[in-house]
């Protein structure tokens, strides 16, 4: 592999690893108020 495609592989792999923490903190808010949790809306497609 480049360098190029290592390092947005390692960038990929930090946002991942970011986003699977804070995904996993409203899922269990979720659950424990069973409610739906709600967020900034985002684009409709």
């Amino acid at each position: 592999m480049t360098r190029a495609f290592r390092a947005a592989g390692e960038a990929n792999a930090s946002r991942a690893r970011m986003r699977s923490g804070i995904e996993h903190v409203f899922a269990a808010q979720k659950h424990r108020m069973a409610l739906f949790v709600r967020t900034r809306p985002g684009p409709r497609r």
